[in-house]
């Protein structure tokens, strides 16, 4: 698991600053739970979650939610970092991959972990706070960016080879550092002018004007 710190220095702990969220905010047009009922809730659903991962937890169905719980490390990292327990576990489970991903869906999440009625409130939190999605999209390319300099590295080292099997990483490098630019980029709109026209070989300009040649007299007919 990457240390978020080394993401951006003190991003989280920023973004969970401007956080606009009732926490404890449930319930829909049939469900209306008071203040200390939200609150009773809230804090059932954290126990149940965190008692999972208590060292003196021996019970089968433990054993197996901690197997299946891939996110817990970054909802510790985001808890670290002053986030709302429930933001950190909902922002902790949509950033890790789909694939066995537990709960498998947004609403079941909301039910069975956060102690929500139904999966609606993330949809108010996302709406009122932007960041969640930018935090879920940072942690999500997490992984890549751990790698980008070993892999910047193998470029910069699979270029300079004199082998002829190197080209591609060497055309991928200058045009990443903005020294070649494919023509398939070139702005289709630009004259190409007279300096491109002095850079055709003889056969090429003989071949454009015996196309212009053959257009003129289909036009005469």
């Amino acid at each position: 698991m990457v240390d978020l710190k080394k993401l951006h220095p003190s991003y989280f702990e920023q973004l969970s600053l401007g956080l606009e969220i009732d926490e404890l905010e449930d319930g829909d047009s049939q469900v209306v739970f008071t203040t200390e009922e939200k609150a009773r809730r809230s804090m059932g659903a954290r126990q149940a979650l965190e008692k999972i991962w208590d060292a003196e937890t021996q019970s089968e169905e433990a054993k197996d939610a901690k197997e299946k719980i891939t996110w817990w490390d970054t909802y510790q990292q985001l808890l670290n970092s002053k986030w709302p327990w429930r933001i950190a576990c909902f922002v902790a489970w949509a950033s890790s991959p789909k694939i066995n991903r537990w709960p498998k869906t947004q609403d079941e999440f909301a039910q069975k972990v956060l102690g929500l009625t139904s999966d609606r409130v993330i949809a108010t939190w996302r709406k009122k706070s932007p960041d969640i999605d930018g935090a879920i999209s940072l942690l999500q390319s997490a992984t890549m960016l751990e790698h980008r300099a070993d892999v910047i590295k193998a470029l910069v080292e699979s270029a300079s080879s004199k082998d002829h099997r190197s080209n591609p990483d060497r055309k991928l490098f200058f045009e990443m550092t903005g020294d070649y630019v494919p023509r398939s980029r070139v702005d289709v709109n630009t004259d190409p002018g007279e300096d491109e026209m002095k850079s055709k070989t003889e056969a090429e300009l003989m071949e454009i004007a015996r196309r212009a040649k053959k257009g003129k007299d289909l036009n005469d007919e």
